[in-house]
């Protein structure tokens, strides 16, 4: 007992600290230190002094409290309640990454309570945040109804919902925005009859707030009501809404309407408003401001999916050759991204009749993300129109990025390239890209070079050991005798990763010499990693003579003067 009394007395004693790192590292012990003392003491002690470090205002601490209160739900024997006036503090927190963090926790506990700590703990403590004096409360609030909601009784479903309404309605926009982003969770929970008496009303309330923030976030209202609504009221009342959300004269409402406009096309009655689908979609494509045209473009296969073939080739085609021209390098990429899917839903002549100019250019686009957008994706189109069409493009293309001075598109590429290799062929691999395969094994940069070998590993398991000995190995084994400490690291790099898809004779008699002919090297690093190789080829189905020349070189390592050397040395014989 005296032991669990000094421990929770070194909590409050940390926490009480003025360094902020004390106090993380003192909160990420908080389920041990509950465990530790129990329940009562946690309910009479712990919970309360948490309580006033709620009130505290370093964000970074109480967003880790908010975190960390919801893993103590297990220790309190039941008592779950207990928890929420810290995170009933903590959800009225300034910081909304705190309040957001709070939230999740309260619903964890609320997921652990039963029906008379509902009505007694939860629901006081909703309604207190709905009335509170500060929007801070009032957000978190409306995050809070829908997950108690079918918990509840009749009379209490009526209340909550009353209070719900209330927050639609409420004088700040903020709040009025937070309410319109849940309302769809909770419209999901009510019957039909519910959601006609109710919701709609409320719907087109925050359909035409003044707020853009708010319509903003209503534009999920939507999809929901689609969902649930019969086909008459949603001509009635969905269809006009959605024909204004989409002319809306604030961009970020036009923008959310496109990017929810793959869910509106496969909402279930999408049937009633077809007839304005296509055209609008088409507005949204060619829309004044590049944030909108960007979103419209990301949902293009998803959208034209649900379209028919003439309205696609019609309408849709003309503004996807405007786009790949479109002033703006988000759009274009955007589009590159989602273009591919289209050859498969309108077939290969009008994919040839009307995109290959497109696809093209797109290769030669002078924004890396729209080439690679296109190239992660090439083999949807290939699959219809095969690779012919675009190779000397596709392989130009792939060249210039390999040489890109940001490494992250040299990264994508080579992570990209398993899956060009088989659709250009071996032959056309080895004119073009296999140099560039060896060339990366050699860049300044580690994680291109930690790649490279990954890659090489791939390339190997589809082209076979023959042509990894023919193309790999010599560079390998050049790379194994370079001056330059990062190439030998390479090698063993490039080894480990080969050794589990290479036969075992081919390990034995190709790769396992050059891994001894390291074994002396003056740079520790390059010690250790022999160490860890040497780990990794035991692991193989290698024969007796190389087992028992690992197990000498590992003991020779394990005599190393550096002290990195002999743990990996050690580590290896354990594997």
């Amino acid at each position: 007992m005296a032991n669990h009394e000094s421990l929770l007395n070194i909590f409050f004693e940390e926490m009480g600290m003025d360094d902020s790192g004390v106090k993380l590292n003192a909160l990420r012990t908080l389920s041990e230190v509950a465990t530790s003392v129990g329940p009562e003491v946690t309910a009479s002690s712990l919970l309360p002094f948490l309580q006033d470090v709620a009130k505290e205002p370093e964000d970074d601490v109480l967003l880790l409290l908010a975190e960390q209160v919801g893993c103590l739900v297990d220790i309190l024997d039941g008592n779950t309640q207990l928890l929420l006036p810290v995170l009933e503090e903590l959800a009225t927190a300034e910081e909304p990454s705190v309040r957001g963090k709070a939230v999740d926790s309260i619903i964890i506990v609320l997921d652990n309570l039963d029906q008379e700590s509902i009505k007694e703990n939860y629901l006081p403590m909703l309604a207190r945040l709905s009335a509170g004096n500060w929007f801070t409360s009032k957000i978190s609030a409306c995050s809070l109804f829908s997950p108690v909601y079918p918990k509840l009784e009749d009379g209490d479903k009526l209340s909550i919902r009353t209070i719900f309404y209330g927050l639609c309605a409420d004088n700040l926009p903020m709040v009025r925005k937070a309410a319109a982003e849940n309302l769809p969770n909770l419209v999901t929970q009510l019957s039909l009859e519910l959601t006609k008496q109710e919701i709609l009303p409320l719907f087109n309330e925050l359909a035409t707030d003044k707020q853009d923030s708010v319509r903003l976030c209503s534009v999920g209202n939507v999809v929901a009501l689609l969902n649930i609504l019969d086909e008459a009221d949603v001509d009635q009342y969905v269809k006009p809404i959605l024909l204004d959300y989409c002319n809306d004269p604030a961009w970020r409402v036009r923008w959310m309407v496109a990017d929810k406009f793959e869910d509106i096309c496969n909402a279930r009655n999408v049937a009633v408003i077809n007839s304005i689908i296509p055209s609008n979609y088409v507005n949204l494509l060619c829309d004044s401001e590049a944030e909108v045209r960007t979103a419209a473009a990301s949902h293009l296969t998803g959208v034209c999916s649900t379209l028919e073939l003439e309205l696609i080739l019609s309408s849709v085609i003309p503004c996807i050759k405007r786009l790949a021209n479109d002033e703006s390098k988000f759009v274009r990429a955007s589009l590159a991204k989602s273009i591919t899917g289209i050859p498969e839903i309108i077939g290969r002549e009008n994919t040839v009749n009307n995109l290959i100019e497109i696809f093209l250019e797109m290769l030669k686009d002078d924004f890396p993300d729209v080439r690679l957008n296109f190239i992660n994706d090439l083999s949807n189109i290939t699959e219809i129109i095969g690779i012919d069409e675009l190779s000397q493009h596709l392989l130009h293309a792939i060249t210039k990025l390999a040489q890109d001075l940001n490494w992250r598109v040299r990264l994508k590429i080579i992570e990209s390239i398993p899956v060009l290799a088989p659709l250009l062929g071996v032959e056309k691999f080895n004119e073009r890209l296999a140099p560039l395969c060896l060339t990366w094994l050699g860049d300044r940069v580690c994680a291109i070079r930690d790649a490279s070998t990954e890659n090489l590993k791939n390339l190997t398991a589809l082209f076979g050991v023959e042509w990894a000995k023919e193309h790999i190995f010599p560079q390998i084994n050049r790379f194994s005798k370079h001056p330059n400490y990062l190439y030998r690291m390479t090698t063993l790099f490039a080894i480990s990763s080969l050794s589990t898809v290479v036969d075992t004779k081919t390990l034995s008699d190709d790769l396992f010499p050059l891994v001894l002919g390291l074994v002396n090297d003056p740079v520790p690093n390059i010690r250790l990693n022999v160490c860890k190789t040497m780990g990794k080829i035991s692991q193989s189905d290698i024969n007796q003579e190389v087992t028992e020349i690992i197990a000498e070189k590992l003991e020779q390592l394990k005599a190393d003067q550096d002290s990195d050397v002999y743990y990996f040395a050690m580590l290896a014989q354990n594997e």
